[in-house]
């Protein structure tokens, strides 16, 4: 229905499910399939069992092309402490351009999505789960890393917002996850890189707050120290 109306990827969010890698085959021809038919790229999110191993996971699946994974490098204590943090950055090509992949709390960072930006993304994808309380500050959060390092976010959060913004930190588009039994958003958004002086520059403005801070206190403690005029 989505594809019908104009839709050129879909976004589910994270954790849908806990699948044994023994399942994984099943489960990937069965999304690999719909992918195909749509001729979409489709992100679902789960959490991947491997021997004594798990990972909060993100799966690809792009027509007519292996699947590819993307492991959460940020995990969540106490909540995901059982779990082991990816490494790695998942990117493919779409439209002309780099896409990559994200989870949920990866965005609260500079990296990975620091790295994207410096890889060319022009968008990145990002399975996440909010808990409705945190979900403006947590889901909003996220739209300040395309604004750093160049790209726009397609965000799915289950208990928050799916989210849809560009690179210069707009909402184009905004719906709680829980409108609907089966909500959904449908929106366009620019999908090509922009380098940006934070890419460049890095934490320049920070830094410079800390050194304003240290000479502001230093000043201060000498004031003090001084004997009193007369």
């Amino acid at each position: 229905k989505l594809v019908a109306q104009g839709a050129q990827v879909v976004v589910l969010p994270e954790k849908l499910a806990i699948v044994v890698s023994a399942d994984t085959q099943a489960l990937d021809a069965q999304y690999q399939k719909l992918a195909d038919q749509a001729h979409i790229p489709l992100i679902v999110g789960l959490v991947h069992a491997d021997s004594s191993l798990k990972y909060n996971e993100a799966r690809v699946y792009t027509p007519n092309s292996p699947v590819q994974t993307y492991d959460k490098e940020h995990l969540l204590p106490p909540f995901e402490s059982n779990l082991t943090p990816g490494t790695t950055l998942t990117t493919f090509e779409e439209g002309g351009g780099v896409w990559g992949v994200a989870i949920c709390k990866d965005m609260d960072f500079r990296k990975p999505a620091q790295d994207y930006g410096k890889a060319g993304v022009g968008l990145l994808l990002v399975p996440a789960w909010d808990f409705v309380g945190d979900r403006w500050v947590h889901g909003h959060m996220a739209v300040m890393r395309g604004v750093e390092d160049g790209f726009g976010i397609v965000r799915a959060a289950k208990g928050g917002y799916l989210t849809v913004s560009d690179d210069r930190g707009r909402i184009l588009a905004e719906a709680t996850s829980y409108s609907a039994p089966f909500a959904t958003l449908l929106a366009a958004v620019p999908a090509a890189h922009h380098g940006t002086f934070y890419l460049v520059a890095g934490d320049w403005f920070g830094w410079i707050a800390v050194l304003l801070l240290i000479g502001i206190c230093s000043r201060l403690v000498r004031l003090r120290t001084m004997p009193p005029q007369r």
